[in-house]
C-alpha cells in the first residue's frame, strides 16, 4: 500500500535559519493525524511544502510525495504540480472565503478549474 503522505530527509531553512532539517515523516493511508508544536516550529512550513507551496532547500536529497506521486524532489516543485494539487485539500490559515456564500458553495469554487465551460 503507499502511504498518503511520505517526506524524506526534508530541509528548509529561512536567513540562515534551519527551520525543518532531515525531517522524515510517514502517514499511512486512513490515517488521522494532529499536528501540533509551538509557534514558530515549522508546522505550517511542513504544511507548505506537502502541497507544494514551497521548495525545500536547494541541493538537498529532499523529497515529498503525496499519494504515491511526487510533490517535490531535491527542492524543485513538480511540473505537473497542479494536477497533483486538484487531490489534496488545503484549508489556509487565512481562510479567505468569500462571506456572500455559503460554505458548501466556498468549498465546491475549489472544483470550478476541472468543470467544463
Amino acid at each position: 500500500m503507499v502511504a498518503a503522505i511520505q517526506v524524506t530527509n526534508l530541509v528548509k531553512s529561512f536567513n540562515k535559519k534551519n527551520i525543518l532539517l532531515n525531517l522524515d515523516l510517514i502517514i499511512p493511508q486512513g490515517s488521522m493525524v494532529a499536528l501540533i508544536g509551538a509557534s514558530g516550529s515549522g508546522k505550517s512550513t511542513l504544511l507548505r511544502h506537502l502541497a507544494g507551496l514551497n521548495e525545500a532547500d536547494k541541493n538537498t536529497h529532499s523529497s515529498v510525495l503525496a499519494l504515491g506521486q511526487a510533490v517535490q524532489s531535491k527542492g524543485v516543485v513538480s511540473a505537473d504540480i497542479r494536477r497533483i494539487r486538484s487531490g489534496i485539500g488545503y484549508v489556509f490559515q487565512q481562510f479567505n472565503l468569500v462571506g456572500r456564500l455559503s460554505v458548501l458553495q466556498n468549498v465546491l469554487l475549489g472544483c470550478l478549474g476541472r468543470m467544463p465551460r
